[in-house]
């Protein structure tokens, strides 16, 4: 099977144009690299500093097949040419080439029978899903497809999105996607012809603009929805399944004591998390997916991350392309060395040194607020 990077497409001038005969591609202005600022660290220091000094220069498209076979985890073939298309694979270099060429053969074998029972969609079907199903991914990777979908969604007749929760049912309503139009992620379908997006948001490596945009649309719909935001919101992820923070139930009680609310995020609305995001002046917790709902931040809010020495990901640096301050880190311990297994382990942090810097950021704030105040 050879790779399909869209050299012999027709380029056309405007996204409405993709809906004509053969292959077809939009493609945008592009994007000037973007400096970002050096993450800050409170406590501790990490194993290895993760270099990413600045966003590279964004190429968006959007590209038109025939005759597409679409199988799960973002597989996406031009059947007519024998083409496994180059945006199947999770993570593109910045000049968008394919990053390990060995996983084509597995890719496909390992899904040759759900192709043989494809669904045959007829019109055209629009590609708004990622390769994997966890919050982070459709957070960051599935909406971001979605920045050019309003201007053609009178075009499109179906969407193959993620059906996992109700979280995002409410999420692809906002963007406008009906209930009628939805495809569920897991099927196989054959369709007719397949609009597919360049995804705005590359994980650990580039964020276009038009991602937030697409985040600030979704923000729109629900801000205002719920009341009772507060100013200093601690996200906990005491209930998660990996990679806790053993002692947790401390840290907690030591950002109560500097004016933190603490929030489950799998127990509250879509509604209720875009509100406490936003409403907040700063955020702070353990790293991982549920703080990615600082997208839906203001952007001077600041963030304190804590992160075990052995992993934390770009991800939240990546943000300051809308956030205009860079993230505070506090790292502690993983209970197993090495990156491979920090990703899913549990870890631990010093206590006492988070308290001595809470105690800096704030106690020491609100002391001088209150001198002030008596003169």
């Amino acid at each position: 099977m050879l790779i399909g990077n869209y050299e012999n497409y027709e380029e056309v001038s405007d996204l409405a144009e993709l809906f004509g005969p053969g292959r077809r591609i939009y493609k945008f202005e592009t994007e000037p690299s973007f400096q970002l600022p050096k993450p800050k660290i409170g406590v501790g220091s990490p194993d290895q500093l993760r270099k990413i000094e600045f966003i590279p220069e964004i190429n968006l498209c959007v590209m038109k097949i025939s005759n597409a076979l679409v199988l799960p985890r973002k597989i996406l073939i031009d059947v007519d040419f024998n083409e496994l298309l180059i945006d199947s694979f999770k993570k593109l270099v910045p000049n968008f080439q394919m990053m390990d060429e060995r996983h084509f053969d597995t890719k496909i074998v390992n899904n040759r029978t759900m192709a043989a029972a494809a669904k045959r969609i007829p019109g055209y079907t629009f590609f708004g899903t990622s390769s994997s199903n966890g919050f982070g991914h459709i957070t960051l990777e599935a909406f971001s497809n979605f920045y050019a979908f309003k201007e053609i969604s009178d075009k499109i007749n179906r969407v193959i999105v993620t059906k996992k929760h109700n979280y995002y049912t409410d999420i692809f309503s906002a963007l406008g996607v009906s209930t009628g139009m939805r495809l569920s992620s897991k099927r196989a379908y054959f369709c007719e012809n397949l609009i597919i997006p360049r995804q705005s948001y590359i994980l650990d490596r580039s964020v276009s603009h038009r991602y937030f945009e697409v985040i600030n649309s979704i923000k729109s719909v629900y801000l205002g929805k719920v009341r009772g935001s507060v100013s200093r919101i601690y996200v906990s992820r005491r209930n998660a399944e990996k990679r806790r923070l053993i002692q947790e139930p401390e840290i907690e009680v030591l950002f109560q004591r500097h004016g933190f609310n603490v929030i489950y995020p799998e127990k509250m609305s879509l509604a209720e998390q875009i509100n406490a995001f936003a409403g907040a002046e700063i955020i702070a917790g353990p790293i991982g997916s549920a703080l990615y709902n600082a997208v839906y931040s203001n952007p001077d809010v600041e963030r304190i991350i804590l992160a075990s020495s052995a992993f934390y990901t770009p991800n939240d640096l990546l943000f300051c392309k809308n956030l205009s301050r860079a993230p505070i880190y506090c790292f502690g311990r993983s209970v197993y060395p090495g990156e491979s297994e920090s990703i899913s382990s549990d870890w631990s942090i010093d206590t006492i040194e988070v308290e001595k810097f809470l105690h800096e950021c704030f106690s020491a704030q609100a002391e001088r607020a209150e001198t002030l105040g008596r003169g």
